[in-house]
């Protein structure tokens, strides 16, 4: 069961909706957990969705101390099959990169194929989705190392996108982990959707991890303080001259995290920045 904390907007402009984010992100909301929804009558509400009503009213409690005129806080308790129908109508067709749309289940059916390939993905969860433009960066990233890498390692795999991306992309062998278990199922359920063979997908903690395998690209698409703490682990697991994609990092954070790196045997071959958020591609050099 989840909690939908529901903020509708009167006269939603753009940088009124980016107070409210702003508000969010400030009491521990991340930006890709924020679902944006235009409204029949023609407002606005930003939505996130918690898993416990302690949570929710904790959250609650915060955001009235911030008051934002024309703002509405309301709190629902959602079934899945409701979560699963919001995404259904906010969740259409886009392009990832270049080469690959990403299409979610419900639009399988009247999807019509362009010059890009389609990924068709399960939006049950809000994570992974390819909508953040941390995980279009990261994939980016790999459609661009085509050709220079055979296995690839993807750690907080989510939905699987990246995985996808990598097989579709030529690797060989895919391994996927992430620490929630239910990340793992969706994940399985999108590698067959999408008709792709992963050769290993597990519920693992990186952080934990007795992996032992060394991959030509390993892309972790996680929060800035656990790709600092887990910055040598990650070095490890990367062959000598091969790659290493990060992201999740905020463009507030950028400098932190380039500092932590710079003592690591990597040269930096690619950064790209968005409006809020960057990734980096780096190259093992020993």
């Amino acid at each position: 069961m989840l909690f939908e904390v529901c903020l509708k907007i009167q006269d939603a402009t753009d940088i009124k909706k980016e107070i409210v984010k702003h508000v969010l992100v400030k009491h521990g909301v991340s930006l890709k957990d924020i679902v944006e929804l235009d409204e029949i009558d023609g407002k606005s509400s930003l939505r996130v969705y918690l898993s416990s009503p302690r949570a929710s009213e904790k959250f609650k409690k915060a955001l009235s101390q911030f008051p934002i005129k024309g703002v509405t806080l309301i709190i629902h308790r959602l079934l899945t099959r409701d979560w699963r129908d919001v995404w259904k109508k906010s969740f259409k067709p886009f392009a990832l990169t270049a080469r690959f749309d990403v299409v979610p289940i419900a639009h399988k059916k009247n999807y019509k194929s362009s010059t890009r390939m389609p990924i068709f993905i399960d939006t049950s969860l809000a994570f992974g989705t390819g909508l953040h433009e941390t995980t279009q960066f990261m994939a980016r990233l790999i459609e661009r190392q085509e050709g220079k890498f055979s296995s690839f390692l993807d750690i907080g795999t989510g939905t699987g996108i990246l995985a996808i991306v990598a097989k579709k992309c030529k690797a060989c062998y895919v391994k996927a982990v992430d620490i929630d278990k239910q990340a793992v199922k969706i994940a399985q359920e999108n590698f067959r959707r999408n008709a792709v063979t992963i050769e290993s997908l597990k519920r693992e903690d990186i952080g934990k991890s007795r992996m032992v395998k060394k991959y030509d690209f390993v892309a972790a698409n996680l929060v800035t303080q656990d790709l600092i703490a887990f910055k040598k682990r990650l070095v490890s697991l990367i062959r000598s001259q091969k790659y290493l994609a990060v992201s999740g990092i905020s463009l507030e954070n950028i400098s932190k995290f380039k500092k932590a790196f710079r003592v690591l045997p990597l040269r930096l071959l690619k950064i790209i920045k968005g409006k809020e958020w960057a990734a980096l591609l780096y190259q093992r050099i020993s």
